[in-house]
């Protein structure tokens, strides 16, 4: 079979699930990783024949796309900021918000040398970006789950990115005096209570990790109320604290930081026009 006529039949069967333009969008990312040695315009316009082995990647690779899979995992790849980051099912896939957060503090922090904490790092997108873009910084990344550090440290290796890494769930406040004092933490914890559980595509619902994304409705800001505790004790003066959160209680998060005693607490809005980053000082 030759790559024109596959093309058509995977973008076929990928609208079943998938809009025209973002099937093909997600057809060449998949071919970009199969056919390293092709650029993206020979992928869209030229023709050339396909091995037995290519099609069997780009069949069993489809077959997971079809099943809602999303094409981080298929691929094991996600770009965040600068950086081209390994990827499973262990860890949330990066998204565009989470990065104009991290630009935030690129920017609040920039020439200094910081020390810097990062709670629930995941895939470590958040840790190793600040790394690379404040060398004079020191940068520590926690996580409960142990098969997401892993994650992170390949791609901090990867990135020669020198950071530390803590297994520890910061809802144990027994273990908070194990760490050290830091000048900036950020986070980016569950947010998003069960009850939208309805609500979600099942790319997110069925394939990326629940214990990073849900938190229990009764309790919405749980972890930031937690991780806001642990920074009264563990910020230094006139150190600042950074979240990344839900649109729908960004102000209540801003009044419960101003009622512990944070000061010049203030919500950003996303390119999207929506409350999805807090920063607060002490």
């Amino acid at each position: 079979m030759f790559w024109q006529e596959y093309k058509q039949h995977a973008v076929s069967n990928l609208n079943k699930i998938y809009e025209n333009s973002e099937a093909k969008v997600i057809l060449l990312i998949l071919a970009e990783e199969i056919f390293p040695q092709k650029n993206k315009i020979t992928l869209q316009q030229d023709d050339f024949s396909l091995k037995e082995e290519e099609l069997k990647v780009l069949h069993t690779a489809i077959e997971r796309l079809m099943q809602h899979e999303p094409i981080q995992y298929v691929i094991n790849k996600a770009w965040f900021y600068d950086l081209c980051l390994q990827v499973n099912a262990s860890v949330l896939i990066p998204r565009p918000e989470t990065e104009e957060l991290v630009h935030w503090i690129i920017e609040s922090e920039k020439g200094k040398s910081s020390k810097i904490l990062d709670i629930g790092t995941g895939s470590g997108c958040i840790a190793i970006s600040l790394a690379k873009h404040l060398p004079s910084s020191k940068v520590s990344a926690m996580d409960v789950d142990v098969n997401a550090l892993d994650v992170a440290k390949e791609n901090a290796l990867n990135y020669q990115t020198q950071i530390q890494f803590i297994e520890q769930d910061i809802l144990d406040e027994k273990k908070w005096n194990n760490l050290e004092q830091f000048d900036i933490i950020v986070s980016n914890p569950p947010y998003i209570p069960f009850l939208e559980k309805t609500k979600m595509e099942a790319n997110v619902l069925d394939f990326e990790p629940s214990l990073a994304l849900f938190v229990a409705d009764e309790n919405p800001l749980l972890f930031y109320e937690k991780i806001a505790q642990f920074s009264l004790q563990h910020l230094n003066k006139n150190g600042k604290l950074f979240f990344e959160c839900n649109e729908y209680n960004a102000l209540e998060l801003k009044d419960l930081l101003q009622k512990m005693a944070f000061v010049n607490v203030e919500v950003k809005k996303d390119l999207q026009g929506k409350n999805r980053m807090i920063q607060a000082s002490l």
